[in-house]
Order: structure tokens, then sequence, then C-alpha cells
């Protein structure tokens, strides 16, 4: 007996979306059903999976999803155990006057003008996914046969493989999506390199630092330092990370325009098959963290104001120059940074600097 459909179009809706709807449209076809569903979510990943019908509208499998997934009584029976991952005609496993009896019938088949009464299909159970595929025909249709049995059952391998794909794909895809958001919610740069320097992936923050141009560049491609000196240093670096016998860490100064600097540290990486890479990451020491404050008020109970004096202390703001911003005593300001010292456990102003300092930047989600 020979597949429904040509086997790669069950393959190519492992990773395209408008494939998988056009697969239920054509096996449906195929088996001269009148309509088909395909159920489908990963176990390994939070978000939820698709429903796609070659029938019903998306409001209407939405409202299956919101309403009545938890009661189709033919999903149910595909899914019992002894039932999964196996092709079954509706008739073997529901009677038609159970069919009838039930709430999706009664409560969303027909309120909808619709007669969907026969249903072949099966609930497809493994480690990563649940699915569920049915094909429908109308009250006024014959129902499903052996034939028609055998027919699905020719592609529930494939389809399986084909969902397991998907449910792997969706999980990478969301591992690596989950890994970008943490990168981007650092506040300083952060480059992953390929051993001649091409950037091959970079945070938000340093991003911005390229777009800003001020210091680091890109060249064809790969990461550089605007001015020559700088460019020669930063090579260095790079060749020291990657030396073959003793590899080292660097760090170094980048010039910027304004007269600032970046700070800027290069480490070598292993990256699995892909051997190994640069690892890059670009502080600027003039930057600002917004929620530095509020970070520190939460760790270490400090008012509003004191939060405002500690990291201003660990910008490099003298006291008078702390009592002028905020136009208060001088008094003031030592009173509260006898306290600020006090509530992190600091004998000196330095060592409120070095605490502040040590916290790692962060970058606000938009």
């Amino acid at each position: 007996m020979s597949l429904l459909i040509p086997i790669e179009e069950i393959y190519d809706a492992a990773t395209d979306d408008e494939c998988l709807e056009r697969l239920a449209v054509s096996l449906a076809e195929s088996l001269g059903a009148r309509s088909g569903v395909v159920h489908w979510r990963s176990l390994s990943t939070e978000t939820g999976g698709l429903s796609i019908s070659s029938h019903f509208s998306d409001e209407q499998m939405a409202e299956y999803d919101r309403s009545f997934a938890d009661c189709d009584i033919w999903a149910e029976a595909f899914a019992a155990n002894g039932s999964a991952n196996r092709v079954w005609n509706s008739e073997q496993l529901v009677s038609s006057r159970a069919y009838e009896r039930s709430r999706i019938y009664n409560d969303w088949i027909r309120p909808m003008g619709d007669d969907s009464f026969y249903c072949l299909g099966a609930g497809i159970r493994t480690e990563s996914l649940i699915a569920d595929i049915g094909f429908h025909r109308a009250r006024s249709q014959p129902g499903f046969d052996d034939a028609s049995v055998g027919q699905l059952n020719q592609c529930l391998g494939h389809l399986q493989r084909m969902m397991t794909i998907r449910s792997r794909v969706q999980a990478a895809e969301q591992a690596q999506a989950s890994a970008a958001g943490a990168l981007d919610a650092l506040g300083y740069g952060l480059f992953s390199l390929s051993p001649d320097g091409r950037v091959l992936h970079c945070n938000l923050a340093a991003e911005a630092i390229l777009e800003r141009g001020d210091g680091l560049v890109l060249k064809a491609g790969r990461l550089a330092a605007a001015a020559a000196p700088d460019q020669k240093a930063l090579s260095g670096a790079f060749d020291r990370a990657l030396a073959p016998a003793q590899a080292e860490a660097s760090a170094l100064r980048i010039a910027r325009r304004d007269g600032g600097y970046y700070e800027v540290s290069v480490v070598s990486v292993h990256a699995g098959m892909a051997g190994r890479q640069l690892l890059v990451t670009v502080t600027d020491p003039a930057g600002k963290d917004a929620s530095l404050a509020a970070r520190l008020r939460t760790l270490y109970g400090l008012s509003a104001s004191e939060a405002e004096v500690a990291v201003r202390i660990s910008e490099g703001a003298s006291l008078a120059q702390l009592a002028e911003e905020r136009r208060v005593a001088i008094g003031t300001i030592r009173n509260q940074t006898k306290a600020v010292a006090e509530k992190l456990g600091c004998g000196r102003q330095a060592e409120i600097v070095a605490l502040v300092k040590s916290l790692p930047p962060l970058h606000a989600a938009n």
C-alpha cells in the first residue's frame, strides 16, 4: 500500500507551519475526508503548540482549544491506554449514541451549524510531545472503513517522526531565545567571535557599542578598534587568547572619541564541534545602570537616598559634590554615608565602592 501523499510533504512540515497546514488539507483530501485537524503541543517547552484545521476557522479552533479540548470524546478515546500511536476509526472506540450525547457535539459542533460525525484519527504520544490528528466526514457521508485505517497507518510513523522533529526544533529555538534574552540583560557588551575576529553573536549592549562607533567598530564583519594603536593591542589579545601552547586571557583599554575608554577582556572558549572561539566583554566605566539603586535597596535595606548616595560614591563623586548635587549640608551626606557603610558592612568608603561595583551591570528589558 503506497503512502497517501509524498513523504517529503510530511517532512517539509517539520519546520514550516504553512506546510503543516497544507499537510492537514492534503491528508484529508487523500482520505476522502471533509476536514483534517492537527493539534500539537511540545512537552519540552513552556509554549503552546498548534491547532490547525482544513475546515474549521481559526476562531472556531481557538474556541475548541479554550473550551472543548479537554472534553473531546474522540481525542480521549484515541489517547486512552493501548490506543495511543495507533490509527482508529472513531466508531470502533466511541458509539454514535455516545457521540451524539457528548458535550463537544452538542455545544461546539452543532451550534456552529456543522455536522461532523465520523472521525479517523490517532493520538500521538512521545516523551516530548502530545499530538492528535483527526479526519472527519459529515453525517450524510459514509463512515471510514478498514482501508482508510490502513492508509493512515502507513503515514503514522512518518507523522510521529515529523512532529518529534518539530518538538526538538521548537525546544532548540526556545533555548536559543532564552539564552539571547539572558545575554541581552547584561549591562556590558558581549561578543562571540570566530578565531579570525568575525562577529558570530553579540548582545544588545554590544550592538549599542558598535552603533556608537566611538572606539570599537566592525571592519569586514570583524571586531576592530577604531584607532590603529588600539587595534594592534586588540589583535595581540586575540593571539594570546588563541595561543596553542599556553592561551591566556587579556584585558586592555580601548580609547573613545570623548576622551573616555572601554575596558575590554578577551578569552578563548571551546564551542563544541565549532572548535575554539573568542569571547570579548566590553565595559563602559561611564555607563549607567538604572537598576543599581533599586537592587541596593532590596539587597541591603538602604533607603532611596542612601542607595543614590552609594551609587554616586561608586561613580567617584566626593561628599562635597554630593552635598551640592542634593542641596543638603555636607554633614547630612556624611551621616548618610555612615549609614550606608553600616548596612553594607563596610569600614571605609573604598569598600563601599568595591561592593557596589561587584554587582553585575544589568540592562532593563524593553
